[in-house]
């Protein structure tokens, strides 16, 4: 009974400052709300992922599976991106290669990524890039992850790492 209260106590949340974000009073998730923003994050996360599987699916594809090791390749992504100040102009995959390897070597095959930051949309950004949208509808992917993080001027920050 606990978790239909929570899980409905986060929808409205995420409704609530969906509709806040979207009327322009603020442009990064609400400090003064009593949610944290790891729970706002996580519920923007969730959504993205669905939006992608549904997306999948309508492609004919498999639904892809979040996994922990992914979420926390994301995160770190993430976390650098902003620690480093990382924009359009940086070539920041470079970085990629090294942060992968420890994920590589629990087994994954091959693992690859879409990054962005800025977007407010991040998923129909993704669908008009023909590289991102490429990705999003590899076959060949089984896993994901994602993190989203903004910054402290607000600037949102996504990477979805995804694995086979």
């Amino acid at each position: 009974m606990i978790y239909i209260f929570f899980g409905a106590a986060l929808i409205i949340i995420f409704f609530l400052v969906k509709r806040v974000l979207k009327k322009g009073k603020i442009n990064k998730p609400p400090e003064v709300l009593s949610v944290s923003q790891d729970i706002y994050w996580r519920v923007e996360e969730e959504t993205l992922l669905k939006q992608i599987n549904i997306y999948r699916k309508e492609n004919n594809l498999p639904f892809l599976q979040q996994t922990d090791d992914l979420y926390r390749l994301a995160g770190i992504r993430v976390k650098k991106w902003i620690k480093l100040g990382y924009n359009e102009n940086d070539n920041f995959h470079n970085f990629f290669f090294q942060d992968r390897q420890p994920y590589m070597d629990k087994g994954y095959i091959n693992i690859s990524e879409n990054a962005s930051y800025k977007y407010k949309y991040v998923f129909y950004a993704w669908k008009k890039s023909e590289g991102h949208n490429n990705n999003i509808l590899t076959k060949d992917w089984k896993y994901a992850g994602i993190s989203i993080k903004y910054n402290s001027d607000g600037i949102k920050y996504v990477c979805l790492a995804l694995g086979k």
